[in-house]
Formats: structure tokens, C-alpha cells, sequence
């Protein structure tokens, strides 16, 4: 399956960036979502409602956290959940493929106090030199994971603004250690800001991009204005693939089920209303701008939650489950199912 993943890649860049005529058959384009870890162990029963939804690939998303005191990256310790563990992570493959769905491993570091990796630096070169090694073994030791349960798509680090931007260095030497020990497909995923801003990109298969590009402050713009205010950065994506001869995929998108789902997100309480048509048209715009380009792999929506009954109308975040959002998924991830 990585050798077949592997061929589509190369069959899409040679079809796109004018290296054969565009009469070979475009990679099946990935309907993926994001899962969130489970607690516990779980049977493989609780992933259909993903395949109903038309999706082809899961996320899976082992967490590491950071002490910014001594930017250690700490992982795989004893009160971590069971899902984003090596033995969780080995079921959790397995269970998928049960119900015929490829993987994207996709590691995350969050940082305590703070969250969000973006505006994370060291402040002294031993500090560096801590995070630069702890880092590297935590993806190491994912990627041989990741070869060892023939795991299809391999993220090397997601939405380091700093680290990333600073350090290109680092990052190329990591993805030529990630190569000699896993043989699929790799990915980096960017900040919808910042990917502008990676020198990395000639190294990795696939640029991504965590794309939760503010389109309008409006409460409950029509599909139409969003569609329009894709248009600028649909080009300048274009544009971005073209100049690194890469595909794009988006490593995560979404929109929360609430009011100006369609802003910025951060800025959103969780004490707002609820929009089950803002967080729909959110997704059918960009479904509607982005999935038929042919230099756009798909994407991965954020998220999917393994207990039933998760979500639901009155439910403002950003899980579609039980929404009027997940037809919408529904419908179009239809229109690019791959045969099983």
C-alpha cells in the first residue's frame, strides 16, 4: 500500500508539473478525518460511522508535551492516554485497516502553559540542543512505528511557526534520518500562516497545511461569499505548489459549529451560539474551491470523536458528528470514494 501511495504521488507530480501528458489517472484524493485518541481500547466496530461518512483515511495523533523551562519534549509516559501510545497507536492501525481505511501518522507537541507549539523557541543553545534531541527521538521512534504497520502517510512535525521557520536545518537533516527507516510518504504540517515561510519543502512528499484560513467575520455569510473569499488564497496556493513542484494537502481543516465559524477561530468563546448552517456552508465552500484542483491532494477534518452519540446540534465545537456538517462531508467525500 506505501509502494501504491508512493506511485500515485509521483503519477500526480508528473500529470501536474508538465513532466508527462495528463492522460495518467489522477491519485484518489484523501477524504480523511482526524481521529481523537482513545482512552482505553476500543472495538473496531466504533470506526464504521467514519467509512459512512465516505472517508478513505484517518489521522491518528500521538501527542508529546513540552515544559518550556527545560524544552524537553516528553512522550509515551505513564498517564498518557492508551490511544496515543505505541501499543494504542499498533491497535488503533489495526483497527482502521479492518474497515479498509489507511493512516496518516501525524505527531503533535503541545506545550504546557501555552498550547499551541507556534510561538515556541529555545533561549540558550542547550536548551536547543535538549529539544533538538528529544525531539528527533520522539519522531524516530514514531516513524519506525510507522514502517513497522505499514502506515501510509508520515507527519514529521505540525505547526512549529519558530522552530520550523529558524531552523531549516534541523528539519532537513530529521527528514533524511525519518527516510532511512520508514519508506512511505512524508509530509510536514504548516500553520495556515506560515507555510509560506518553510525552506524545507524540497525534502518532504507532500507540503501540508493546517488550513484554517479566516475568510469572513460575517454572521452566516452565504456558501457563495465564502467561495469568493477563497479565491485569493486558492491562487496563491496554486502558486505554492507549482513553485515546489509538490502537491498540497490540507493536514487539517475545519470549522466549529457556532457564529462567524468562518473567522477566526481562536477568537471564538465557547459561551457563543450555536450555527449548525455556518459550521455546513463552511465546509461546502471549501469543498467547492479546493477538492476538484488538481494540484490538491484532500485533507484531513478536525475532528472525530470514537464515543457515540459525540457531537450533536447543540454542540458548538468543532466535531461535524450529528451535525448538519456531516451530511454535507457525507455528499461530497461521496463524489471522490475510492473503490474498496
Amino acid at each position: 500500500m506505501i509502494n501504491f501511495l508512493r506511485l500515485a504521488i509521483f503519477c500526480f507530480s508528473l500529470s501536474i508539473f508538465g513532466e508527462t501528458k495528463a492522460t495518467t489517472q489522477l491519485p484518489t484524493k484523501f477524504n480523511g478525518v482526524t481521529l481523537e485518541a482513545s482512552r482505553t481500547p476500543f472495538d473496531t466496530q466504533l470506526l464504521k460511522p467514519i467509512k459512512n461518512v465516505n472517508a478513505n483515511y484517518i489521522a491518528i495523533v500521538p501527542y508529546a508535551f513540552i515544559n518550556k523551562n527545560d524544552a524537553k519534549v516528553n512522550y509515551n509516559y505513564r498517564r498518557q492516554w492508551w490511544g496515543e501510545k505505541p501499543k494504542g497507536i499498533a491497535q488503533t492501525i489495526a483497527n482502521a485497516k479492518a474497515q479498509n481505511l489507511k493512516i496518516m501518522l501525524k505527531p503533535h507537541v503541545w506545550v504546557k502553559g501555552d498550547g499551541w507549539p507556534g510561538e515556541f523557541e529555545t533561549n540558550s543553545d542547550q536548551q536547543w540542543k535538549v529539544f533538538s534531541e528529544s525531539y528527533s527521538n520522539y519522531i524516530l521512534e514514531l516513524a519506525a512505528l510507522a514502517e513497522k504497520h505499514d502506515v501510509a502517510l508520515f507527519c514529521i512535525g505540525t505547526e512549529f511557526r519558530l522552530v520550523a521557520s529558524k531552523k531549516p536545518d534541523f528539519w532537513i537533516d530529521l527528514i533524511s534520518k525519518v527516510r532511512k527507516i520508514y519508506s512511505g510518504q512524508i509530509t510536514y504540517a504548516s500553520n495556515w500562516d506560515n507555510y509560506d515561510n518553510i525552506e524545507f519543502w524540497p525534502y518532504v512528499d507532500i507540503i501540508g497545511i493546517d488550513a484554517y484560513f479566516p475568510l469572513s467575520d460575517k454572521i452566516k455569510p452565504s456558501v457563495e461569499e465564502l467561495e469568493s473569499a477563497w479565491l485569493p488564497t486558492v491562487s496563491k496556493l496554486q502558486t505554492h505548489s507549482k513553485q515546489w513542484q509538490k502537491p498540497i494537502l490540507f493536514t487539517e481543516f475545519g470549522y466549529r459549529n457556532i457564529q462567524k465559524a468562518a473567522g477566526n477561530h481562536w477568537e471564538l468563546k465557547d459561551s457563543d451560539p450555536v450555527s449548525m448552517s455556518e459550521q455546513a456552508n463552511g465546509y461546502t465552500a471549501l469543498f467547492n474551491s479546493l477538492w476538484s484542483q488538481e494540484w490538491f491532494l484532500g485533507g484531513f477534518l478536525w475532528k472525530w470523536h470514537l464515543k457515540p452519540n459525540s457531537g450533536g446540534p447543540t454542540d458548538n465545537k468543532f466535531t461535524p458528528q450529528g451535525k448538519e456538517a456531516e451530511n454535507v462531508i457525507r455528499k461530497h467525500y461521496a463524489l471522490y470514494k475510492p473503490k474498496d
